[in-house]
């Protein structure tokens, strides 16, 4: 495995309102963050009512895994967000991009 060992970030970008957002996790955590972001969902499915409760428990339950995390970023410009992930391009195994992101 001689040169895989310093690629171990899976990282994945979102885009929203032309907002990017941008987390990254070692692989030997994923499993762990997994088992902890079962109540995460795609904002838009909730229902007016579980917005409401999902953003008022988001900061208590983000707590839980905040440590698990080795970047958390939001980026307002593309370009931004281009430089920071070349910055870090050495370290990344895997990177998911929204669609959204792509057009």
């Amino acid at each position: 495995m001689v040169g895989q060992c310093s690629r171990r970030l899976y990282v994945f970008i979102d885009k929203s309102n032309n907002v990017f957002s941008l987390i990254a996790v070692r692989e030997s955590e994923l499993a762990k963050i997994a088992s902890r972001i079962v109540w995460v969902r795609h904002f838009k499915t909730l229902r007016k009512r579980e917005k409401k409760g999902f953003l008022k428990a988001f900061p208590r339950r983000v707590q839980r895994v905040y440590y698990l995390l080795v970047y958390v970023r939001i980026f307002t410009r593309l370009n931004k967000l281009e430089h920071f992930l070349r910055s870090i391009s050495k370290g990344i195994k895997v990177l998911c991009i929204d669609d959204e992101v792509l057009r």
